[in-house]
């Protein structure tokens, strides 16, 4: 079985401890961010290897699926796709579509809510068996999940919430990482365990 808890705190160990290379703040911090979603997607990637039906990752970082599908990734930040094959209209290729969607991803660390209720909305769009949202860990903590929250009824799927300290600090400390589940209209904490 998938343990999300285990990928994002991979993730997060591996975004963290990689170097900077002497980039600029701003830079740094999306470098980091950027790299968490790649090791996120490699450990989706890993898991999902062999499946059967077959089922592919697309991400930014990914350059795989540029020879059936003409992209790196779809509308998410991380989409794992189940995949079928169907014969083209002339039969003289195979082509790959999309059956189905196991996860998907989204993330923004910007400490805006615009932002972050704008990227939460693309869940809202897709269908999925499960959907994870990362955002930053801001405060009023009470009010971004409040606002999330309006989101979340209208996302199809078991729907997470992952927040996380800042790119900006993960240099400084290891990151924090709060998993959440939408679980009969609320948000219920599943990591750390609450009291």
């Amino acid at each position: 079985m998938f343990d999300i808890v285990v990928q994002l705190n991979r993730a997060l160990a591996t975004a963290a401890r990689l170097p900077d290379e002497g980039k600029p703040h701003g830079a740094a911090h999306r470098a980091r961010s950027q790299r968490f979603v790649g090791a996120l997607a490699r450990g989706f990637q890993d898991y999902f290897e062999g499946h059967d039906p077959p089922v592919r990752v697309f991400w930014s970082g990914n350059p795989e699926n540029r020879a059936d599908f003409n992209r790196r990734e779809f509308q998410y930040d991380i989409a794992v796709c189940e995949i079928g094959r169907a014969p083209s209209a002339s039969g003289r290729a195979m082509l790959s579509f999309v059956t189905k969607a196991h996860w998907l991803v989204e993330s923004e660390f910007e400490h805006d809510s615009r932002a972050a209720i704008i990227d939460m909305s693309k869940l809202a769009v897709g269908d999925s068996e499960n959907m994870l949202f990362i955002g930053p860990a801001v405060g009023p903590r009470d009010g971004y999940l409040a606002m999330l929250g309006q989101v979340a009824p209208h996302c199809h799927g078991q729907l997470y919430l992952a927040i996380v300290d800042h790119p900006s600090n993960w240099k400084k400390y290891p990151p924090n990482l709060e998993l959440y589940a939408w679980v009969d209209n609320g948000w219920r904490l599943e990591l750390p365990v609450a009291p």
